[in-house]
């Protein structure tokens, strides 16, 4: 296990603040925060163009399917109240 370096890290009170809620809202707390925020954007570094175009698609696709799943859910629940409505001769 790596040793422990303790640094020094002026921040603006409201990018502290905002470490601190996502601290808060992981169950971290706001030094684990910054390390995992540094580790990601060193790992992020080390990508190729096409790796991280790859993880732009995955994202926008994600969102494509979440709007696609909304979507059906409220045609599903069309359907069902159309067939209650059917079932109780309204």
């Amino acid at each position: 296990m790596d040793e422990k370096v303790r640094i020094v890290l002026s921040l603006t009170g409201e990018t502290m603040s905002a470490a601190r809620d996502l601290a808060c809202e992981l169950g971290l707390t706001a030094e684990e925060v910054m390390e995992l925020l540094i580790e990601r954007s060193l790992f992020e570094k080390k990508l190729s163009n096409h790796e991280k175009n790859m993880i732009k698609g995955y994202a926008y696709m994600g969102t494509i399917n979440t709007q696609m799943a909304e979507e059906a859910v409220a045609f599903d629940n069309e359907a069902q109240l159309s067939s209650e409505e059917y079932l109780a001769g309204v």
